[in-house]
C-alpha cells in the first residue's frame, strides 16, 4: 500500500479599479473628471489557481490583458499563464510553461531592471549545493519550436507571404529554401549563489538565433536596516529591423532600501550608455540617467503616507519629472491609494488618481 503524497491547493483573486478624479494636460488643454478603469495584470492580483505537492505542482493565472477575438490563441497567451513543475530528483526542478526571472528588481514601480529573462518554454533548475542554483531556460513561446531548420523556416516564410507550399514549383520552393536559415529562439542562463556575504548572480540571454545577446551580473546584501543591490548589464545586437530601444548598451542599475521604525525610504538609479541606435535612427552614442525615489511613513496599522518621484532621464532634451504624493489606507477589506500626480515639464500635467483594490 502506497501512501498518497500531501497536495496543497490554493485559489486567490483580486479586483482593481482606478478612478482618476481629475486630470489636466496643459499641452492639449484637455481637462477630464471621474474616469473609471478596471485592470488586473498578472503582476498584480490575478485569479490564480495553484496546486503543490512534494515533487510536482502547477499554477494557472488568469489576468486581464487586451483580448483579440480574431486571434484567440495569441490572446490566451496574454490572458493566462500556465506553469507545471516537477522534481524528479532533489537537485533538479523542471518548469514547463511560463517562467520569468531577473538579477534584481526594484520595488518602487517594479519595472526598473532590464535584466529579465522569461517567456514560455522549458526551464531546468539545478540546485547541486547549498546556496547555489543554476537555471537554463529554452523559451520559444507557445506555438513555436525552439529550433527550426531552414526547410521549416522556408515553409513558414511561404505561408507568411500567402503562398501554399504544396502548389509552388520546385524552383519557387528552392528560392524560399535558399533565403531561409535555421532559427534558434531565446536561450537564458542564470547562476546564483547566496552566502553570508550576500547574493551574487549572473545571466546570459540570447535571442533571434544569437543575434541579440545580453550579459549581466548582480550583487545584493542587507546591512540592517539597509538593503542594497546593483546590476551591471551589457547588450549587443546586429538586428537590422527597427526596434524601439537602443540595441547596444552598457547599463548599471542600483537600488537602496532602508526601514527605520515607521519610515521607509527607497531609491533606484539607472545609468545607460547607448552605443548603437535602431536601424535608420541617429547613430550617435547617448547617455541616459534615470532615478526613482520613494518615501513612506506609516501612520497606523493600515495607513501609509508617501511620496514617489520619478525621472526616467535627467539628461533628456525635454525635462519631465513625475511627483506623486499620496495616502494608502483601508476601509474594511478594501485598499485605497489616493494621491495627486504632477508631471513637471514644459507643459505640466496633473491628475488625482484614486485606486481601489480587494483581494480574496
Amino acid at each position: 500500500m502506497v501512501a498518497a503524497a500531501a497536495i496543497a491547493a490554493d485559489v486567490s483573486a483580486g479586483i482593481k479599479i482606478d478612478v482618476n478624479a481629475f486630470e489636466y494636460d496643459a499641452a492639449t488643454k484637455e481637462a477630464k473628471a471621474l474616469t473609471v478603469n478596471h485592470h488586473n495584470h498578472d503582476w498584480e492580483s490575478p485569479i490564480s489557481f495553484s496546486v503543490s505537492g512534494e515533487v510536482a505542482g502547477a499554477t494557472l493565472h488568469l489576468s486581464e490583458e487586451d483580448f483579440d477575438t480574431s486571434d484567440v490563441k495569441a490572446s490566451l497567451g496574454k490572458f493566462t499563464k500556465w506553469n507545471i513543475w516537477v522534481k524528479p530528483i532533489d537537485m533538479l526542478t523542471i518548469n514547463v510553461g511560463h517562467w520569468d526571472t531577473n538579477l534584481n528588481q526594484e520595488s518602487i514601480t517594479w519595472g526598473g531592471t532590464k535584466s529579465g529573462i522569461g517567456s514560455q518554454g522549458l526551464t531546468f533548475s539545478l540546485a547541486p549545493a547549498e546556496g547555489f542554483t543554476f537555471d537554463a531556460t529554452f523559451a520559444p513561446g507557445y506555438g513555436k519550436a525552439w529550433f527550426r531548420n531552414a526547410d521549416t523556416v522556408a515553409r513558414e516564410n511561404a505561408a507568411d507571404a500567402g503562398d501554399d507550399w504544396d502548389t509552388l514549383t520546385d524552383a519557387e520552393k528552392d528560392a524560399y529554401i535558399d533565403d531561409a536559415k535555421s532559427v534558434v529562439e531565446e536561450l537564458g542562463l542564470k547562476a546564483q549563489y547566496s552566502a553570508d556575504f550576500g547574493t551574487v548572480n549572473a545571466i546570459f540571454d540570447a535571442k533571434n538565433t544569437f543575434k541579440e545577446l545580453k550579459f549581466g551580473a548582480g550583487y545584493k546584501n542587507t546591512f540592517d536596516p539597509l538593503t542594497i543591490w546593483v546590476n551591471a548589464l551589457f547588450a549587443t545586437s546586429d538586428k537590422e529591423n527597427e526596434v524601439k530601444d537602443f540595441t547596444n548598451y552598457v547599463r548599471v542599475e542600483a537600488f537602496q532600501e532602508a526601514g527605520l521604525d515607521a519610515l521607509t525610504v527607497k531609491a533606484f538609479e539607472a545609468f545607460q550608455f547607448n552605443t548603437k541606435t535602431p536601424d535608420g535612427a541617429d547613430t550617435k552614442a547617448k547617455i541616459d540617467l534615470g532615478a526613482k525615489f520613494y518615501l513612506g511613513y506609516k501612520l497606523g496599522e493600515s495607513t501609509t503616507a508617501y511620496v514617489k518621484i520619478q525621472d526616467d532621464d535627467f539628461l533628456a532634451e525635454n525635462f519631465s519629472m513625475s511627483i506623486n504624493p499620496g495616502l494608502e489606507f483601508k476601509v474594511g477589506d478594501c485598499g485605497i491609494d489616493a494621491g495627486i500626480e504632477f508631471t513637471a515639464q514644459e507643459n505640466i500635467k496633473v491628475g488625482v488618481p484614486v485606486k481601489f483594490s480587494m483581494n480574496f
